[in-house]
């Protein structure tokens, strides 16, 4: 996994794919303090960051088809992997901005924002595998001043949800 530092701006160029591993161990430098189905990577992670942005038109692909174990021949949904890392999260950040980029096929959560600040998301397309579960769209967890407009979510699960998680600190 990427780990965004304060005033980072990672810019995908059109025609640009970034493919996140395809090894759960390969995303052991970007561990998210809030677990989730027993999983705690993430692909592009910033925490205690300001001014991060992440653009496009490129594309971020996060290979969801690899992070399941088979399908299940009653109702057609993937089985997925006890493990699965999140596409991006953004944790106890500020001034943070996703915009003008296609995210495609995550294998667990989108884009997960927590316990953040002052976070625009504007014209992203987010694509994932309508068979692999709990992929939800844009979670916004315990966050102020969050700005979504002009998005498209397609993900087999919440496409944008409102939820509060807890923090190891207990925030």
């Amino acid at each position: 996994g990427l780990m965004l530092r304060s005033h980072v701006h990672l810019h995908l160029a059109a025609g640009a794919v970034l493919r996140a591993a395809a090894a759960y161990d390969a995303f052991a430098a970007t561990v998210d303090r809030v677990v989730s189905e027993e999983s705690d990577r993430v692909f592009l992670l910033a925490r205690q960051a300001r001014g991060v942005r992440i653009s496009g038109p490129g594309t971020l692909e996060g290979r969801g088809e690899l992070w399941c174990s088979e399908i299940d021949p009653q109702s057609g949904a993937r089985v997925p992997k006890q493990r699965r890392p999140r596409m991006i999260v953004v944790e106890d950040s500020a001034g943070v901005e996703i915009e003008d980029l296609a995210i495609r096929s995550a294998p667990m959560w989108t884009v997960h924002l927590v316990a953040s600040r002052d976070v625009r998301v504007s014209k992203v397309d987010i694509d994932n595998d309508m068979a692999q579960p709990n992929t939800d769209g844009i979670v916004i967890d315990s966050c102020e001043d969050v700005t979504i407009e002009d998005v498209s979510v397609k993900a087999a699960d919440d496409s944008i949800v409102i939820k509060t998680c807890r923090l190891p600190d207990g925030r």
